[in-house]
C-alpha cells in the first residue's frame, strides 16, 4: 500500500467522523506518520490545512440539514462537535457567508465541498532528475522558529525568518562555523517538534546557537540549476504525486532537508533533500 492510498484512508476516516468528534493522532495513524507530517502533507497536496477541510465538510453537511430538516440550529451544532452556538456560527458564516439562521431562509444560497479524493494523474511529462543517496548522522548548529500547524502561515514565517537571518550579524558567525560550504534549511514536524531551522555543519556551538542532529537516513534528491524554480511546496506536492507511487519507497517522515551552498559562485544551486525507505509490499 502506497503513501497516497493511506492518506485517503486517513480521509476516509475524517470523512466517517465529520458528525462527532476527530482525533488528528487517529488519522495520523491511519496514514503512517505522526501528526505533524499527516498535517504538513495534506495541505502540501490540498492546498488547504486538515482543520480547514474539516470544517469546510462539516459546514457543508450542515447547511444540507438546516435547509432540508427542522432540525435545532443547536442540535445541528452539537451534531458536528461544536459545543456552543457562537463557535458553530463563527465556522458556518466562514464558510457559507451567512449565519446559520439565515441559511434557513427560502432564498438562501450555501456552498457545497465535496470529500477529497486522490488519484494518480499522468500529465506535462517534466523531468525531475533526481539522485538516492545514504545520509550518514548530520550534526548541526543553528538558530529555529516555531511552525504552525497552517500551511498558508508557515510560507509566511519561513521568508521571513530567513530575511531576518541573512541579514542579522549571527549568519556570518554560522557561515564562520560551518565546517562545510553550506547552509541548510530543515523542516522537522516530528512527534516532538514543528519547528523550521536554519543551520550548518560545524564542531563548535556557542552561545545563541543550537545543536541539531539529524539521524541517518536514506534520502532522494531533487536539485535545481538556476534561482529555484519551484518553491519547496511544490517539490515536496511532485515528489508526492508523480515521483513517490512509481518509486519502490515510502516517505519516511522527515526531518526534510534544503540546500543551499554559501560560496556565492554556486549560490544559484539547491537540493532538496528527503527521506524515504523501502516499501513494504502488502501480503
Amino acid at each position: 500500500m502506497n503513501w497516497l492510498e493511506h492518506l485517503s484512508q486517513a480521509i476516509a476516516y475524517l470523512e466517517d467522523n465529520l458528525a462527532g468528534t476527530i482525533s488528528y493522532e487517529e488519522a495520523a495513524k491511519i496514514a503512517c506518520c505522526t501528526v505533524g507530517y499527516f498535517q504538513r502533507t495534506f495541505s502540501y497536496l490540498t492546498g488547504i490545512t486538515v482543520s480547514a477541510y474539516i470544517r469546510r465538510r462539516r459546514m457543508t453537511l450542515a447547511g444540507y440539514e438546516l435547509k432540508g430538516t427542522d432540525q435545532k440550529i443547536i442540535e445541528i451544532a452539537h451534531k458536528y462537535d461544536y459545543s456552543s452556538p457562537t463557535a458553530f456560527n463563527r465556522a458556518f458564516t466562514s464558510v457559507h457567508g451567512m449565519s446559520p439562521s439565515q441559511a434557513r431562509k427560502s432564498q438562501s444560497q450555501l456552498h457545497s465541498y465535496a470529500p477529497l479524493s486522490f488519484s494518480i494523474q499522468l500529465q506535462g511529462g517534466e523531468n525531475m532528475s533526481y539522485r538516492i543517496i545514504e545520509k550518514p548522522a548530520m550534526n548541526l548548529v543553528g538558530i529555529s522558529v516555531p511552525l504552525s500547524y497552517d500551511r498558508e502561515a508557515d510560507m509566511a514565517i519561513v521568508p521571513e525568518f530567513w530575511q531576518k537571518t541573512i541579514e542579522n550579524p549571527l549568519f556570518e558567525q554560522l557561515s564562520d562555523l560551518a565546517t562545510e560550504p553550506v547552509v541548510y534549511g530543515i523542516t522537522d514536524t516530528s512527534a516532538d517538534q514543528h519547528c523550521y531551522y536554519i543551520a550548518v555543519e560545524a564542531t563548535d556551538c556557542p552561545k545563541g546557537l543550537i545543536k541539531i542532529m539529524i539521524p541517518p537516513a536514506k534520502r532522494v534528491i531533487f536539485e535545481a540549476e538556476g534561482p529555484l524554480k519551484e518553491s519547496v511546496q511544490t517539490m515536496f506536492k511532485r515528489f508526492l504525486l508523480e515521483w513517490l507511487p512509481f518509486s519502490h519507497y515510502d516517505y519516511s517522515g522527515g526531518p526534510d532537508i534544503e540546500f543551499y551552498p554559501l560560496e556565492p559562485k554556486h549560490n544559484e544551486h539547491s537540493e532538496i533533500w528527503i527521506a524515504i525507505k523501502e516499501k513494504k509490499h502488502d501480503l
